[in-house]
């Protein structure tokens, strides 16, 4: 093979080459990523007590009323919630945990601390009206849900609209709501999902032959 040859040939490879190449780099800069969502993993109260900063003798007595929670948070604040505690209204010390109502009673309210995207927020629910221990639904929240951070304590969303459930217990339940802060261009936080402030009790023992024994243990 001749010299002349030789060098038309190598040349025609390279060419090949180099266009193989330019493809490659077009495909790459045109097709989308098609890297998975990864969810946010969901808050603890080990999260909660270390952004806030809890002394030992406060996380000692925050432990015991930590809470399971199953919360998403997406809008202006983006975050899922696992756990969370009854918290101070104005400070991060734990509180005591609701307690389910007596009939006629009016329902407890919630404080809930915990930690969305790194920052400390105060979740309140205040149900109105009274307990007949059946399940409760409020299709207008605007009162009775409110987010503030406890990080910065100037923000608050409170302009609440949205549904929200209470089991017969008064303690639990579920949560659809937008909330927003009185701010012009501010956008809302939507909360989802389940919430408690306390944990079921065992009724008192009552003697079964009592007449309406369950009546007297729940009222």
């Amino acid at each position: 093979m001749t010299p002349r040859i030789v060098a038309i040939v190598v040349g025609a490879l390279l060419l090949v080459g180099l266009g193989a190449f330019g493809v490659v780099r077009l495909v790459s800069v045109r097709t989308p990523s098609t890297a998975p969502f990864v969810a946010p993993k969901p808050s603890t109260c080990a999260d909660a007590y270390r952004v806030l900063k809890l002394t030992p003798s406060e996380v000692t007595s925050a432990n015991p009323v930590c809470l399971n929670q199953s919360l998403q948070l997406s809008g202006e604040i983006v975050g899922a919630v696992g756990q969370a505690y009854p918290v101070d209204p104005n400070g991060v010390e734990p509180a005591q945990m609701c307690i389910e109502p007596k009939r006629w009673n009016s329902f407890p309210q919630a404080l809930l601390g915990f930690v969305a995207g790194g920052k400390g927020y105060r979740l309140r629910i205040t149900a109105p009206g009274s307990s007949e221990h059946q399940a409760v639904t409020l299709n207008s929240v605007a009162g009775a849900v409110e987010l503030a951070s406890i990080s910065n304590p100037t923000q608050s969303w409170s302009r609440a609209t949205g549904t929200l459930t209470l089991n017969a217990d008064g303690i639990t339940g579920t949560i659809d709501a937008s909330v927003l802060r009185d701010v012009s261009g501010a956008a809302p936080v939507r909360i989802t999902g389940q919430w408690a402030c306390g944990a079921l009790l065992p009724l008192p023992a009552i003697a079964v032959s009592a007449p309406c024994g369950t009546f007297y243990a729940l009222n």
